[in-house]
């Protein structure tokens, strides 16, 4: 079972997974609440998941107890910078507190799973997340379905919203989500072209899940890829920065 972490956006969520299907998830989509609210949501998960796990004691008998998960998956982003560095550090100190492995989930990734768990892609059809990175940007990757998989066509980077464009494959169909969407919808239609042939998702497919970051995780683990605790660091692609008043 694997306990997965996502605060990469203004979502902040935790989600158990075992055996590719999720046991239960808790999501809270609201800005600057991860450092006050996530730690209850996972300690809120782990007693509810389980009882979900061994629900053969009678009500007067029943002691909460907290189930220990084989592993922890995290969103590593790129998105918020605020939001990775509490999500990992949690992670972390999870980690090293039940001796467990970590495993790093892309986030751009995880979104792009939506498509495949809601169905709505089809065989070699074309996925498109896209995060706001602000200053006219957005963090991309683009990723073709094989089977019941997610096949890398383009590696996260972060490109400004006009040139998106450039990286719709030709004659091809594209599913396009998250919270950069709407802004590269409207260029679409001010360009008026390529609209036919991109397929933006409804608003509850848009945002990031847990789940997904678990059911990624969960085979990654599988093929025995795991991050070195005392050197992950989160996938910021660009870097911080802050406007800085100037005294005159």
């Amino acid at each position: 079972m694997i306990l997965a972490i996502e605060t990469a956006t203004n979502v902040c969520a935790a989600a158990l997974v075992s055996n590719g299907k999720i046991i239960s998830e808790l999501s809270l989509n609201e800005p600057h609440v991860h450092s006050e609210k996530l730690l209850s949501l996972i300690d809120e998960l782990l007693t509810t998941g389980n009882s979900l796990l061994t629900n053969h004691q009678s009500p007067i008998t029943k002691v909460v107890t907290r189930v220990i998960p084989d592993a922890v998956a995290i969103s590593v982003g790129p998105g918020s910078f605020t939001g990775l560095r509490i999500g990992l550090s949690v992670a972390k100190g999870l980690c090293y507190a039940w001796n467990k492995p970590l495993v790093p989930v892309l986030t751009l990734q995880a979104l792009a799973w939506n498509v495949l768990s809601d169905n709505f892609a089809q065989e070699n059809d074309f996925v498109l997340p896209m995060l706001d990175a602000r200053r006219a940007e957005a963090y991309v990757a683009l990723y073709q379905r094989k089977g019941s998989e997610l096949v890398e066509v383009r590696p996260v980077g972060a490109i400004s919203v006009e040139k998106i464009v450039e990286l719709l494959p030709e004659h091809k169909k594209v599913f396009i989500l998250g919270d950069a969407s709407t802004k590269f919808r409207a260029h679409l239609e001010h360009l008026e072209s390529n609209i036919e042939r991109c397929i933006f998702l409804p608003a509850e497919q848009q945002k990031c899940r847990s789940a997904a970051v678990g059911l990624i995780g969960e085979k990654l683990l599988a093929q025995g890829i795991v991050a070195e605790l005392a050197s992950l660091e989160p996938m910021y692609v660009k870097e911080f920065f802050t406007t800085a008043q100037t005294k005159i």
